[in-house]
């Protein structure tokens, strides 16, 4: 494989000339992805009649598919080498486009589970919208957010147009098409498929004709195919917002459906046999509008009895919750569904009535109907149709069990179950983090590669030699991020600087707004002379906040205009570095990830359903400063909390709390107070909307993820590990030990894991 591909690459790079022509790095990394898909071409071909899961998902954040691809054969080496003899670097895939299908872990979750069904030769197939725009590109002005639309597709050369197999769509008397574009998701084994659907108009109908009002200035005068594949999540604060993500989340689970059910129809099977040809996962509630679709398609298409379009259904569908939070489960309201879809309404009409009658007995059966005050709950109707309902970390799947689908869960207790999310270390370590793979290889071979849980036997490398070799690691992937984020933003950063990292999307539950405020409480210690003995460090954020979440956008410029404040001060820049890196995305976070020292996960107990970034820091060599929070206490049951930084309330002291007022705290500690008073009278300008969500509540309770609650416990533990960061050794050994540890959270056991639990598909 590896010669095949060093002579195609090199075929094509003879082609290429003019080095400093503008579309250089373009050519290049066609010419790769060429010389890919001619190794692709010699692998065993995928069947359409094999049985197979499909991974239905609102997004996917997959990053470069040609590094991914590069990855996933094990050809990165030989590709770096290829291009160096023809006088070429790697670097130019930094400067693409990552494709824009994603924003946050649920986006990423996805594609690291594609990527390691194809290695573990699993027929695994995600299906998903082709975005012209994805959410958006984000670069900071005046402190502030600002969102352009993110041009991607130029850079993604993988794709392969299928038109031939569009099918058409329908929103009552309107119909769109969709056109699939395929990308291979490739091993040495096997070759998957994301199908990726675009939206084109049949008969060209005007979006404010569908729907009443405007969605964003991006779609005015837009017509509707346009806009069903423009933006990944459209704001929702109107109601013409809100149809558009509906009709979104119906496009594409319709479109794949029909695609699968084209698919099946070629093996001449009876249409009773459709569970053992196709398992579906609904990755969060997005996609669970499939489930109505499918028993409409059983019904008119083939004639099923709708109870045994139901049963066959249960067999097929399989729903992941990756949420605890009320808001975040899908509902939609009567009067909307029934405008959008009047085709499919019909059948959600016939689940509620199936359900009244099942479970007329339950005592508890309003609070699990599927339509209650006008209002169509789409976890529900997951959880009642679907065979298996998981959670994705030990905690997360507790609480669904005994609180959010509590009442599901008395009833069928068997279809609940824990599959915990796991991370592509193939493109997090091998690719991204060239010296921690070489690291290992020298101590424990190469196998680990194939086999994470091998990583494991690396802690026992602990000696003053190996330790001081893991540092300069470190070091040397600090001066690479420095570099990286010199010559891409003109942003400094000194590598001598402990560099404590959260990247992540922004929001309230996450808590950013705890660590800028730890950062603040610092800069007033060393205004104080309070401040003693402390290393300096850099903060460093990235992240995208929604464009209607006002205080997630505040949290941004809060962050930014600390930096601002720091930066203009001679004394205080000696020990701190407020950095936010603008446009987070997949070769980002490959730049940051390996050179952080600590791993900021500081989400309020209870509310990360898991987290995957956190298994990524930590498989790096970053230590965790977090609560006892999704996977965080896997990663410190098999770290050891020796080696971490845990702080913060537990859950379940949270849920003893009978009553919280953040005054009591404001006006008892003065620390705080005065941390807290910056935000309404400091020298950072005013954000008064922050201060009022943390004293007196907005349209959420005060301080609703108890920040003011924890921030003496988080400055304590921030503190600890600034103070062991200053022992080399003793800091390089917790470093191993979360590497270590880091190896039970692989991509490839979880897809094993939904295989065994869940999809129970034959040999491969």
């Amino acid at each position: 494989m590896k010669e095949l591909f060093a002579n195609s690459l090199n075929a094509k790079l003879e082609k290429i000339s003019g080095k400093s022509s503008k579309n250089i790095k373009r050519r290049l990394n066609r010419a790769v992805a060429a010389a890919l898909l001619d190794v692709l071409c010699t692998l065993p071909q995928r069947k359409l009649t094999e049985q197979k899961a499909a991974y239905f998902s609102a997004e996917f954040l997959p990053g470069s598919f040609v590094t991914g691809s590069l990855a996933n054969l094990g050809l990165e080496d030989i590709c770096a080498e290829v291009l160096k003899r023809k006088g070429y670097s790697t670097d130019f895939f930094s400067e693409l486009a990552d494709p824009a299908l994603g924003n946050g872990g649920l986006g990423r979750l996805a594609s690291c589970l594609l990527d390691s069904a194809a290695a573990v030769n699993l027929p695994l197939d995600g299906y998903g919208i082709r975005y012209k725009y994805g959410i958006f590109k984000q670069s900071i002005k005046d402190n502030e957010q600002t969102e352009t639309v993110d041009l991607w597709q130029e850079d993604c050369p993988f794709e392969k147009e299928n038109r031939d197999e569009t099918v058409r769509v329908c929103f009552g008397d309107c119909t769109v098409l969709a056109v699939p574009f395929d990308l291979p998701i490739a091993s040495k084994t096997r070759i998957n498929r994301l199908r990726l659907w675009q939206c084109e108009a049949e008969n060209p109908v005007d979006f404010s004709a569908f729907c009443s009002g405007d969605i964003c200035a991006a779609f005015k005068d837009k017509n509707l195919a346009e806009c069903i594949s423009g933006f990944l999540y459209p704001p929702d604060n109107t109601e013409s917002g809100k149809a558009l993500r509906l009709m979104q989340q119906y496009f594409f689970t319709a479109a794949s459906l029909a695609s699968i059910l084209n698919d099946f129809k070629k093996t001449g099977r009876s249409i009773s046999d459709l569970a053992e040809f196709i398992k579906i996962q609904l990755n969060d509630t997005h996609p669970t509008v499939a489930i109505p679709e499918l028993l409409r398609l059983l019904t008119e298409d083939y004639g099923m009895d709708f109870d045994d379009a139901l049963t066959l259904c249960g067999e097929i569908f399989s729903y992941t919750n990756h949420t605890v939070m009320a808001e975040a489960l899908e509902c939609w309201s009567v009067s909307l569904f029934s405008k959008v879809l009047p085709n499919v309404y019909p059948y959600i009409v016939m689940l509620n009535n199936h359900m009244k009658n099942s479970l007329k007995a339950h005592t508890q059966l309003k609070e699990i109907l599927i339509i209650k005050n006008h209002t169509i709950h789409m976890a529900n109707m997951a959880v009642y149709v679907s065979h298996k309902v998981n959670g994705v970390a030990k905690i997360h799947s507790e609480i669904i069990k005994a609180s959010v689908f509590d009442s599901f869960y008395s009833l069928t207790p068997q279809k609940f179950l824990n599959v915990t999310n796991g991370i592509a270390h193939r493109r997090w370590l091998c690719l991204a983090n060239k010296g921690l793979e070489q690291f290992a290889n020298k101590r424990i071979g190469t196998e680990w590669r194939d086999d994470l849980p091998q990583l494991s036997k690396i802690k026992q490398f602990n000696s003053p030699a190996d330790l001081e070799e893991l540092l300069k690691i470190k070091y040397e992937n600090k001066r690479a991020l420095s570099n990286y984020l010199k010559s891409s933003f003109n942003l400094s950063l000194d590598p001598d600087f402990m560099f404590s990292v959260q990247i992540k999307r922004i929001h309230e539950y996450k808590r950013q707004l705890l660590n800028i405020l730890g950062v603040l409480g610092l800069y007033l210690d060393l205004k104080n002379n309070e401040l003693k003995d402390f290393h300096p460090t850099a903060f460093i954020f990235s992240g995208k906040a929604a464009p209607g979440y006002y205080n997630a956008k505040q949290i941004i410029k809060l962050i930014n205009s600390v930096a601002e404040l720091i930066e203009k001060d001679q004394t205080a820049k000696k020990y701190f570095k407020v950095l936010f890196i603008p446009d987070y995305n997949v070769k980002n976070a490959m730049k940051i990830i390996p050179a952080a020292d600590l791993s900021e996960q500081l989400s309020t107990a209870g509310t990360e359903a898991s987290g995957t970034g956190n298994m990524k820091l930590a498989l790096n060599g970053a230590p965790t400063i977090g609560t006892l929070d999704g996977a965080n206490i896997e990663i410190v049951d098999y770290a050891g909390m020796e080696n971490n930084y845990i702080f913060g309330a537990k859950s379940e002291e949270l849920e003893a709390l009978k009553s919280y007022d953040p005054m009591d705290i404001y006006y008892t500690n003065d620390r705080i107070s005065r941390v807290v008073d910056l935000l309404k009278q400091g020298p950072c300008g005013d954000f008064t909307a922050l201060f009022n969500s943390l004293l007196f509540g907005d349209y959420n309770p005060a301080d609703r993820y108890k920040v003011l609650l924890d921030y003496p416990s988080y400055m304590s533990a921030r503190k600890r590990a600034n103070e062991d960061y200053k022992s080399p050794a003793l800091y390089a050994e917790k470093m191993l030990m979360n590497i270590a540890a880091a190896s039970h959270f692989s991509a490839d056991s979880t897809v094993k894991n939904y295989n065994e639990k869940i999809w129970k598909l034959g040999s491969f």
